[in-house]
């Protein structure tokens, strides 16, 4: 293919599974497709690195997102319901100070 031509995924995949069988040399399989070598390592370095996501088990992962997710809204509700508390504790402990109880009862 001529310099500058966009590669098709399918033709990458192509010239990695090519090299990985090791029928031939990188070099060898580079001048078959008139491609440069480095590009050709290159691709195969991208997808030694993504194939791992292939055997990922991903409704574990879901879930264990999902979960995380549940978690997250759990905390900001006991957040959301200790900011509630704590404004009504200090209005209680206002209201107590204003009809003379609050230094009695150790609310300070």
């Amino acid at each position: 293919m001529p310099k500058g031509t966009p590669y098709s995924a399918e033709f990458k995949k192509k010239i990695v599974l090519e090299v990985l069988r090791e029928d031939n040399t990188i070099s060898e399989i580079a001048v078959k497709h008139r491609l440069h070598p480095n590009r050709i390592s290159t691709w195969k370095v991208q997808f030694l690195k993504s194939c791992e996501q292939v055997f990922r088990n991903s409704s574990a992962e879901e879930r264990l997102k999902e979960l995380e997710k549940s978690q997250n809204k759990r905390e900001e509700d006991f957040l959301k319901q200790i900011g509630s508390l704590t404004v009504e504790l200090n209005w209680a402990k206002k209201k107590l100070k204003e009809a003379g109880l609050g230094d009695q009862n150790g609310l300070d």
